[in-house]
């Protein structure tokens, strides 16, 4: 009986611990690399698909995708900036839905497809395309060497940041790049994003703080899209907001409090008053 309940203490301990330590912990990370069978299923896709599908694509060849520029990226959830303070993690705005960029050149323009990645496999959902020099096109069409050049301009050792994971906001019409590294977490956008009187809000080929990154997606009044607008493209509202939201007023920050003190304080203390109260039940048995 004794055992049972030393075995019952220990469980609630551990609960407490993973309470408090769980909530920070985040799924794995995804480098947006395309294995070549995946690579091989876009080809067969294209070739084999009705070509009322491909909007802007006239004469379709293999060697015309732009394999490096392919990336799976996470489309991130609506309530992007709320999730960035709360959580205090990138991986907080992280949905569980995946997709394809897949740019393909016509000529002059470029045709980028998007691909969604579910339990089925891959299934097409939307085409983009325009003038290979449009603006609008332009974070389409990032790549790893890119990124290189943009974190040794800005001072970043590429081989201490390994891996990191493309998010896209589409209600901000932006697509991240963020990574972690000693020094906290980090994100690199490429954006369209315009407010009328204060032109593009990110400098282009900056790396920029988690923190800086809310502070200024804060600042904009922006209506949260529905599941089935983000699969096209949601749009902000273009208005500034009397204040930036921050991350230090941030529920989650407030929680994280309640976590420590729950792992630092809460758990040895039920340890303490388990064995009182064991040590006490003994002793009165012996009397």
């Amino acid at each position: 009986m004794k055992i049972g309940k030393i075995v019952l203490l220990i469980v609630c301990c551990l609960a407490c611990l993973l309470v408090s330590v769980g909530i920070s912990s985040a799924g794995g990370e995804n480098d947006g690399s395309v294995s070549e069978e995946t690579l091989q299923q876009f080809f067969t896709y294209f070739r084999n698909a009705p070509d009322k599908e491909f909007d802007g694509l006239s004469n379709y060849r293999d060697e015309d995708v732009l394999v490096g520029k392919i990336k799976l990226i996470n489309r991130a959830n609506n309530d992007f900036v709320s999730l960035l303070c709360e959580t205090g993690s990138y991986t907080g705005v992280m949905s569980g839905n995946w997709q394809y960029i897949v740019p393909v050149k016509d000529g002059n323009s470029v045709c980028v497809y998007t691909f969604l990645k579910t339990e089925n496999g891959i299934e097409f959902a939307a085409t983009i395309y325009g003038n290979s020099t449009d603006d609008s096109l332009q974070m389409y069409l990032v790549d790893d060497a890119q990124i290189d050049d943009i974190l040794q301009k800005n001072g970043f050792d590429r081989q201490s940041v390994g891996n990191g994971t493309y998010l896209m906001s589409y209600g901000y019409q932006t697509l991240f790049w963020a990574f972690t590294t000693d020094t906290g977490e980090y994100m690199i956008p490429f954006s369209n994003l315009q407010i009328d009187g204060r032109g593009y809000i990110f400098e282009a080929d900056r790396v920029y703080s988690r923190q800086e990154v809310s502070a200024l997606l804060g600042s904009i009044v922006w209506e949260p899209t529905t599941e089935d607008e983000l699969l096209y493209g949601g749009e902000h509202s273009g208005k500034v907001s009397s204040g930036a939201t921050s991350e230090s007023d941030a529920p989650g920050n407030r929680k994280s409090v309640v976590y420590i003190f729950l792992a630092v304080i809460g758990i040895p203390l039920c340890i303490v008053v388990g064995v009182r109260v064991f040590s006490q039940k003994k002793t009165g048995r012996k009397k």
